[in-house]
């Protein structure tokens, strides 16, 4: 089944995980463990 997520919780989880980017990218300067782990973030929050 699919699930429906409210818009206004997948507007926030969006901007949770693209704050997640920028704070691993100011912490460790590394672009692709910034988009990974904003991605996973994302990912773990719309299975919630």
């Amino acid at each position: 089944k699919e699930l429906t997520i409210q818009p206004a919780l997948q507007k926030l989880w969006s901007l949770a995980a693209g704050a997640a980017v920028i704070l691993l990218h100011l912490w460790k300067r590394n672009t692709l463990l910034s988009i990974a782990g904003g991605t996973v973030l994302y990912m773990l929050l719309v299975r919630i």
